[in-house]
């Protein structure tokens, strides 16, 4: 089993859903993708709110509205999202819950 599977599923593993690892190269239009904080202020988590049907997201499809965005390039993608832009590419862990 390749490690960085490995690892994922280690770290995600209790989730009650699936964890998908989504590579991006963000487009003309970015990769489109409008994002929120959760509602309960004491969880620190982003959700996908929207997406932009023209942005690399939509086109590739694995990615929906309600994905709960894990990582950004291995990193705590609440942090992330606040202290740096995303690169042209950009590699998510995504949980879509059942």
């Amino acid at each position: 089993m390749n490690s960085c599977v490995e690892k994922i599923e280690k770290k995600y593993g209790d989730l009650n859903g699936c964890v998908s690892v989504v590579d991006l190269n963000k487009g003309q239009t970015g990769l489109g993708l409008s994002l929120a904080g959760n509602k309960d202020r004491t969880r620190m988590s982003v959700f996908v709110c929207g997406m932009h049907p023209q942005g690399s997201a939509a086109k590739d499809g694995r990615v929906r509205v309600a994905d709960e965005i894990l990582e950004v390039r291995s990193l705590n993608v609440f942090h992330f999202l606040f202290s740096f832009p995303l690169s042209a590419e950009s590699t998510l862990i995504v949980f879509i819950s059942n």
